[in-house]
């Protein structure tokens, strides 16, 4: 009989504790199975199953936490020991394992085939248990002595909390830790020493957390979702995804930055390549699901996007969606419509989107100008994206037609309607907006432009060249606000307007309002009525077609959409002003015509003619002089009309 040594240092007690019980465990359900019955049977072959995986991790455990550190002692002592190095070499574990899962092809014989293979376990098991028991008094009798002489007091409360630790990690949940467990993984410390050994990260604030999870790349952030339920909070924090580049972080490349933008890296085959996924369905990523097996490495690459990009908008984007100010999809092969309409309602404050070279087509544009659908909208990338007709431009122009922004342009229209009618009272109109100032930053420099537009034009203004006058220069002032990052409040008082106007017999109190000419508010305008001098302007008519709603479009890239017409192009000129737009690529769009491209040029203020492109052929060159061209001359990728 084995010594009895201290619990602290003896490694081998607590497992083989554990392991005498297993056995005695099968013991007592062989005696009390009956072979004939087809569910006794599969009952204890399940219950033999766990035994045996138990009984084999145990095996791995003694061997490389106990055995293996006895053996490399040994060796620096230039000591050899047979028993250390064949001890668990003759175990038939591996042997008694597959025996039992043979067992489940039992089931399914005959009544007497199935008691021959009870008859031949149960002489299995009987040998196996007359082996198994001695070989763990073995290892107590022999091996626990050598470890008492050769390795420290904290050596083996090291080793032990160790054996421990694997066995519950790895092994069968009914492994329960006994109470005197603790005492073998630490050594007693005192409170200050508890404090001092605290994750440093558990005391830091929030707010200094997620200026750490800032310089994490988004598969970092992932796995710290997964640590506690603080750190999902903080690593999803919409503040923390306000780009997204999911073609890119498929590849590898987890940057937070745009760092992938190679056409010649595109190739036309694998573009062409469509996959049919159910987007609603839920992910599998089993061995053999659908997006995992199959195809050559370029298809498996496309499934492994398609992967990503349904995460992203399934569990991603309905927690981070609204923070999210850049999409770049540029050159996906996986995107599809239905995941783009799904991005555009769920990133209600998008303003940069990049779908270049991709599959979709008119209908993932659909749910623009639903429910306030891409209003933020200040980049759109739509080049190379063969499937874009004229229905896409027309969502385009009607993101900025909701009732609100109408509403806001309409109370502006219809006062100065009532209060301009000559000259003299348009050019009174600039002594009179000094009183419009920026919420933001206070500018008060409105009137010297309004001032220099008036006076440069020698015949009477009419009213809506007034207006929108007034309004170029109140958001040509506001562009240069650095106090804000969008249209803030530009308030107009327009009691002194109307006071002057009129000759000073209105009531300035009476004829008080303030307009918002914010763009990007979702507050919506109260339905009221201004009184001007006697007359009533109300602010939510039904008429919503007067004044066009002001587009935040700056860059608009249609480079290679061969299917576009004069109407979609019509659309945008319907909208009247582009105020913002900055860069605009018609390239390889050769079923457009030159007066119609110089209607669209006519509404954008601010775009320069070298930011502009169109296809070479047109037979009415509109700015043959200044204008870029085509770009898609030398593009292998994109539509051209010389190729």
């Amino acid at each position: 009989m084995a010594p009895n040594w201290p619990e602290e240092v003896d490694v081998f007690s607590v497992p083989h504790s554990r392991m005498k019980e297993l056995v005695q465990g099968y013991l007592d359900q062989m005696t009390s199975t009956n072979f004939s019955n087809v569910i006794h049977l599969t009952t204890l072959l399940k219950h033999l199953c766990d035994t045996f995986r138990e009984f084999k991790v145990h095996e791995q455990i003694e061997n490389k936490y106990i055995l293996c550190k006895l053996r490399q002692k040994l060796r620096s002592l230039s000591i050899r020991n047979s028993a250390v190095c064949n001890c668990h070499s003759d175990n038939r574990l591996t042997e008694m394992l597959e025996l039992v899962e043979d067992g489940f092809d039992w089931t399914w014989r005959p009544q007497a085939d199935r008691m021959h293979y009870g008859f031949k376990l149960r002489r299995a098991l009987e040998d196996f248990t007359q082996t198994f028991i001695p070989h763990m008094e073995e290892e107590e009798a022999v091996f626990q002595p050598m470890l008492i002489e050769y390795f420290s007091y904290d050596e083996l409360k090291a080793i032990k909390a160790e054996v421990i630790h694997q066995h519950l990690t790895n092994g069968s949940e009914n492994y329960q830790e006994e109470k005197f467990v603790e005492d073998t993984k630490s050594r007693e410390v005192s409170e200050d020493e508890e404090d001092d050994v605290k994750s440093s990260l558990d005391r830091l604030p929030d707010e200094v957390l997620l200026l750490l999870f800032k310089y994490l790349s988004p598969v970092d952030l992932c796995r710290c979702s997964r640590v506690s339920r603080r750190f999902n909070h903080l690593a999803l924090d919409s503040s923390l995804w306000t780009q997204l580049y999911p073609v890119q972080w498929v590849k590898g490349i987890w940057s937070v930055d745009e760092v992938y933008d190679n056409e010649s890296d595109y190739d036309k085959d694998v573009h062409d390549t469509y996959i049919v996924i159910d987007e609603d369905a839920d992910i599998d990523e089993s061995p053999g699901s659908e997006l995992s097996s199959g195809g050559d490495d370029n298809v498996r690459q496309v499934k492994r996007e398609v992967k990503v990009l349904l995460s992203i908008v399934k569990y991603l984007l309905p927690r981070v969606g609204s923070a999210v100010k850049i999409f770049n999809l540029a050159y996906s092969q996986g995107i599809s419509n239905g995941m783009v309409k799904r991005i555009l309602k769920l990133c209600p404050n998008l303003e940069h989107l990049n779908l270049r070279q991709t599959r979709v087509t008119d209908g993932a544009f659909k749910i623009l100008g639903q429910t306030k659908c891409g209003q933020k909208l200040r980049h759109i990338d739509l080049s190379g994206c063969d499937g874009i007709t004229d229905g896409t431009l027309r969502k385009i122009s009607q993101i900025f037609t909701d009732a609100t922004n109408v509403k806001q342009n309409k109370i502006l229209a219809k006062t100065l309607q009532n209060c301009v009618g000559t000259r003299d009272n348009v050019s009174a109109i600039p002594e009179l907006v000094n009183q419009v100032t920026c919420s933001q930053c206070g500018r008060k420099n409105v009137s010297d432009s309004i001032n220099d537009k008036l006076a440069s034009s020698e015949k009477l203004l009419s009213v809506d060249t007034t207006v929108s006058i007034l309004q170029d220069c109140l958001f040509e002032n506001y562009s240069r606000c650095d106090q804000s990052t969008g249209l803030s409040e530009l308030q107009i008082e327009f009691d002194q307007l109307v006071s002057l106007v009129k000759g000073g017999n209105s009531d300035p109190y009476q004829t008080q309002t303030k307009i918002d000419f914010s763009m990007t508010t979702e507050q919506e305008v109260p339905s009221s009525t201004t009184t001007v001098n006697g007359s009533n302007v109300s602010s939510d008519t039904d008429d919503t077609s007067e004044i066009p709603a002001i587009s935040q479009l700056e860059y608009l890239n249609l480079s290679g959409c061969h299917r576009l017409t004069d109407t979609g192009i019509g659309y945008l000129i319907k909208m009247e002003r582009l105020p913002w737009l900055r860069y605009l690529d018609l390239s390889g769009c050769f079923n457009m015509t030159g007066s119609v491209i110089r209607q669209l040029v006519s509404i954008c203020p601010v775009l320069d003619h070298s930011q502009l492109y169109y296809c070479d052929n047109l037979t009415e060159d509109p700015f043959p002089q200044t204008a870029s061209g085509c770009l898609n001359v030398d593009c292998q990728s994109r539509y051209c009309c010389r190729k």
